[in-house]
């Protein structure tokens, strides 16, 4: 099967590498990249820190301050904890569903007017703070990174994909969703056409592709590659 593979470097390379083994053929067209954005983290105390993405651990490009390497860090998914523990901090709690369940985590955690330090992208979803600011918990965000789009010539992209059809594209994110809008309207469109799966991590993800025949989409049972890859079979 032909899978394309939309996510950022590095991680597309290594989901190629799963593919691979799973016999699958890759095919990698990353449809943004990230880019650390060096923060300053606030000397100032925290009763706890929030990562919703791995992306927000691993774009730290300076050691984890003391300050906080000890703190209670509620993350979502095990690829953010994993990434949380190579970096040094030392006490993480993880969920396993999206920032919504991490809110309700916090709730039963935190009392009202705790101060949470944020690490997040600048790129993101306004549920987490909206729902902690209810709760009476003072979020600080500290923008990590930022997710850029990236563009492609026509001829990049008609060489990337080659001649035979895509069996089924990963969609990671709702920009790389909206950005397949653009493929679908170059001539290389044939190679993504109507026996096409995209298989997505979630059912946001799933709606940003509008313009797809439903039929064609497909939603992990968990936001997660494991249960993506799950939806090759």
């Amino acid at each position: 099967m032909r899978v394309l593979v939309t996510r950022p470097e590095p991680g597309a390379s290594k989901t190629a590498a799963k593919l691979v083994e799973l016999g699958h053929e890759p095919v990698l067209l990353p449809l943004s990249k990230i880019m650390p954005l060096a923060p300053n983290i606030p000397p100032r105390q925290f009763d706890a820190v929030l990562a919703t993405s791995a992306n927000a651990i691993t774009a730290l490009v300076e050691p984890v301050p003391e300050t906080i390497r000890n703190l209670p860090l509620h993350v979502v998914g095990q690829k953010t904890a994993k990434a949380a523990s190579a970096a040094g901090f030392t006490n993480c709690i993880s969920v396993e569903i999206d920032a919504e369940a991490l809110a309700d985590v916090l709730e039963s955690k935190l009392t009202a007017r705790s101060t949470v330090l944020y690490l997040c992208g600048k790129v993101r979803r306004p549920e987490l703070e909206t729902k902690l600011a209810v709760m009476g918990i003072k979020t600080v965000p500290v923008e990590v990174y930022d997710t850029i789009s990236v563009s492609y010539t026509t001829e990049k992209i008609a060489s990337t994909l080659g001649a035979a059809p895509i069996d089924a594209v990963l969609v990671y994110s709702w920009e790389a969703a909206h950005a397949l809008h653009a493929l679908s309207a170059l001539p290389t469109h044939t190679q993504l056409n109507e026996f096409t799966r995209y298989l997505c991590i979630s059912n946001r993800v799933a709606s940003a592709l509008n313009t797809v025949t439903s039929t064609q989409v497909f939603v992990a049972k968990k936001p997660d590659e494991a249960a993506m890859f799950d939806l090759l079979s």
